[in-house]
Formats: structure tokens, C-alpha cells, sequence
């Protein structure tokens, strides 16, 4: 056969298409794994599994979890709750001993055996209670009464608010530990029992001449205790990572403070301070301080 090309030309017996190729996809021979994509996952799940029984893993967790966690195990116990707050301001006590800090060690002395009452104590022992009471409005012979409900303040002024509704707990954590204990466990209210002296005041704010305060007192839930006991250990953890840090493992309770120049050792201190006092004030030369300032925020360029 033959083909007529132009001018008479002739191409004879020839295969034109004889090395086309067609690219199909079905004709292309899929793995194993694209095959069976299932069976594949589970196998790799099996294998990686059996890898992991091997002990060899358990010694890369320790590794891991020594470089990323605290070594002390002082630490991990307070963190674990399996010493209480008392230990753990023993512990730290000793700890801090060669710092010779008088507002260190006082405010341990202080958490351990409480707070004298010419002592300021700080924030977190103070708590806002409720004032509940009874009261009735009426003569003593055609009246209402109210039993154990919340006694309205009037427009009583917030200071005067604050010393009626406001209390403080100046007992040491042992104390306060068990006194938790106790009301967890029973009915018992915490709370100050309010004078009735001071009845007339909430009366006079209330406006109300008919109103006679039979009983009133300032409740306080047991949660509050509960938080108090948490800051402390909160602020202990914090102030042992940070010794941890500087010095190493903390479990002998001695740690070498001539590693560290005077200026490190001060520096060390004003940041424990920060941590137990949330104290961010600045000593400025003779003891004056700035606090809470942003001395450069407004400086533009």
C-alpha cells in the first residue's frame, strides 16, 4: 500500500504508527500499600506498638522528662499533693537560711505559726464574706420577720464595708488545715459573729426605722481556706523551681550559695520576693521603691 504525498511522492509499505505507546493508568501496576492501605496502617500500628514495649523506651521518657521537668523530688511531691503545706514551708525554710532575707524568713515563720496581731497580713488571707442574719420590721406585736437571710447594706460606704464584710485569717496553715478539715466534714459555719452594737450603723444605711437586727453574722465558705492553703503552695513551688534552677536538686535542703557572686545572690533574692510578696517594685538607691511601674512606656523615638 502506498500513500500520495504532494508532487507524486510515495510512501510504500510503511508502519507509521508502528511505536505509538498509549499511557493508560489502569495499565500502570499499583503497590501493595495502595492496594491495601488498611491492612498497611494496621501492620505499621502493630509493629510501632511492639517497639514501644521495649524498656530501652522507658529510659528516653525518664531522659525527656529530665531535661523538661524538675529533678527535685521535694518538688514533684508538693506538686503530686503527697506532702502537706507544713513540710512544705519546713523545707523551704532551710532552703532559704543562707540568704539571711529578714522578709523571707518572716513570712515563712508567719505561714507556719501565723500571724501576730500587729503583723500586716497579706491579700490572700483576707476574704469578703455575707452578711446573714434575722431581722423584723413591725411592732413586737403586728410584725414580719426574716430568718438566717442576706441583711441589705444600705448605702453604707465601701470602707466601712470592707471592715464589716472583710476576714482576715491570721492562723498558721496546720490550723488552718484542720480547721477545713473539721467544717468539711460537719455542718459547722465559718464566719465572725457581728456585735449588736453595730446594729443601729446597718440600720441607719438601710433607712429603715422599723427594722430590728435580731442576729447577724459574716459568712465565709470553706472554699476560701481552701484557696489560701493553694496560693501559699502555689508561690512555694514557684520559689523552689526558681532555686532548682539556680542551684541544682534541692533534695538534701542544702544548696551551695558561694556558687553565686553577691550580685547573683541579691538578684536571686529580689526575684523570690517577687514570686512570695507579688512584689514588683523597684529598689532604687536607700530603699526607695517605684511600684507597679512603667517607667519607659511613654517614651517615644
Amino acid at each position: 500500500m502506498s500513500i500520495n504525498i504532494g508532487d507524486n511522492n510515495k510512501i510504500k509499505n510503511a508502519n507509521i504508527a508502528e511505536r505509538l505507546e498509549i499511557n493508560d493508568d489502569q495499565s500502570v501496576k499499583k503497590s501493595f500499600y495502595e492496594k491495601h492501605p488498611v491492612i498497611c496502617g494496621f501492620l505499621i500500628s502493630l509493629v510501632a506498638g511492639i517497639v514501644l514495649l521495649f524498656s530501652f523506651w522507658d529510659r528516653i521518657v525518664n531522659l525527656i522528662e529530665g531535661v523538661l521537668m524538675p529533678k527535685s523530688k521535694i518538688i514533684k511531691e508538693l506538686a503530686n499533693g503527697t506532702v502537706d503545706t507544713l513540710i512544705a514551708l519546713k523545707r523551704t525554710k532551710v532552703l532559704l537560711t543562707g540568704f539571711d532575707n529578714v522578709e523571707l524568713n518572716t513570712w515563712i515563720n508567719n505561714e507556719i505559726t501565723g500571724y501576730p496581731k500587729d503583723a500586716k497580713i497579706p491579700t490572700y488571707r483576707i476574704v469578703r464574706g455575707s452578711l446573714m442574719g434575722s431581722y423584723f420590721k413591725g411592732s413586737m406585736a403586728s410584725h414580719m420577720t426574716w430568718n438566717h437571710v442576706s441583711i441589705p447594706l444600705g448605702k453604707m460606704p465601701e470602707d466601712l464595708q470592707d471592715s464589716l464584710l472583710n476576714v482576715s485569717f491570721r492562723e498558721g496553715v496546720e490550723a488552718l488545715r484542720q480547721l477545713v478539715e473539721k467544717c468539711d466534714s460537719s455542718s459547722i459555719q465559718l464566719g465572725k459573729q457581728i456585735n449588736a452594737d453595730f446594729f443601729p450603723v446597718i440600720v441607719h444605711y438601710n433607712k429603715d426605722p422599723y427594722m430590728m437586727i435580731t442576729s447577724a453574722m459574716v459568712e465565709i465558705s470553706s472554699q476560701c481556706i481552701h484557696n489560701i492553703l493553694s496560693t501559699i503552695e502555689n508561690r512555694l513551688l514557684d520559689a523552689l523551681i526558681l532555686l532548682e534552677k539556680e542551684f541544682g536538686v534541692l533534695d538534701d535542703l542544702d544548696i551551695d550559695i558561694d556558687s553565686k557572686s553577691k550580685d547573683e545572690r541579691i538578684e536571686i533574692v529580689k526575684q523570690l520576693q517577687v514570686i512570695i510578696f507579688n512584689d514588683n517594685s523597684v529598689n532604687i538607691g536607700d530603699g526607695n521603691r517605684i511600684k507597679e511601674s512603667n517607667i519607659a512606656s511613654s517614651i517615644q523615638e
